[in-house]
Order: C-alpha cells, then structure tokens, then sequence
C-alpha cells in the first residue's frame, strides 16, 4: 500500500484483487485440465 502511494488497504484491495481472483480461477481451470488429461 505505502510502496503504490495508496492511503488505505481499501484502496489496493479495490484496484488488485479482482486480479487475484481472475489469476486463481484460471490457475484452477488450467490444473483441472491437467488432471483431467493425465486420467485419460
């Protein structure tokens, strides 16, 4: 927060997390994948 010049936590949170959240649902759909052509 203090190195990206916000002034509160809320403020990060509000422009980073959606990013967070996309990258973890696509890491999770990517994994499925994997397992799903390891079992095949």
């Amino acid at each position: 927060m203090e190195r990206l010049g916000h002034k509160d936590d809320d403020v990060t949170k509000s422009v980073y997390l959606h990013v967070t959240k996309d990258r973890k649902k696509e890491a999770s759909r990517k994994f499925g994948q994997l397992m799903k052509n390891i079992t095949s």
